[in-house]
Parts: C-alpha cells; sequence; structure tokens
C-alpha cells in the first residue's frame, strides 16, 4: 500500500507542477486568441486528470523496479544452472 501512495503522491506534485506551466501559458494564448478561459481551464483539469493517472501507473513501475533492484542477492540463487560464477573451484592441472 505504501507503494501505492507515493506513486499517487509523486505522480500528484508533477501533474501540479506540469499543469500550472500547461495552464499559465495555455491562458494567455486563450485570451489573446480571444478564446474562452474557463472552458480552457475545464479542458486543463481532465488533461490534468488524466496525466495524473498516467503518472501514477509510470511511478508505480518505477518504484516497483528500485525495490527490485535494490533486493540483496544471495550467493546460492546465483548458481541455479549449476556452473560457478567465480573462481572458487580448484582448477584441474
Amino acid at each position: 500500500m505504501n507503494r501505492v501512495l507515493q506513486s499517487l503522491f509523486y505522480a500528484f506534485l508533477f501533474t501540479l507542477f506540469g499543469g500550472s506551466i500547461y495552464y499559465s501559458l495555455g491562458v494567455f494564448m486563450t485570451l489573446a486568441q480571444g478564446g474562452d478561459v474557463v472552458d480552457f481551464f475545464l479542458e486543463t483539469l481532465k488533461a490534468c486528470f488524466v496525466l495524473w493517472l498516467f503518472l501514477s501507473f509510470v511511478f508505480y513501475e518505477l518504484t516497483g523496479a528500485f525495490e527490485r533492484l535494490n533486493q540483496p542477492r544471495d550467493r546460492n540463487e546465483r548458481k541455479n544452472d549449476g556452473k560457478p560464477e567465480d573462481d572458487d573451484t580448484p582448477k584441474k592441472s
């Protein structure tokens, strides 16, 4: 559950940052073209919601990848095929 909440939180932060830049630039463009600012605001909310869902999935997968990479490796599990990886075995002359 911690991984889900963490990914939702970081996705919210990135969406808030990206959405605020998109909205601030878009408002000026909308005003310059004589468009409806309220309609642009509602479209921005929809776009930010979709971005938040997408980034939540991305951060969930990234968190899982980092958790798998940070697991300690067991020496016995690495030698599943029976072949030694190191030069620990005595060499035949």
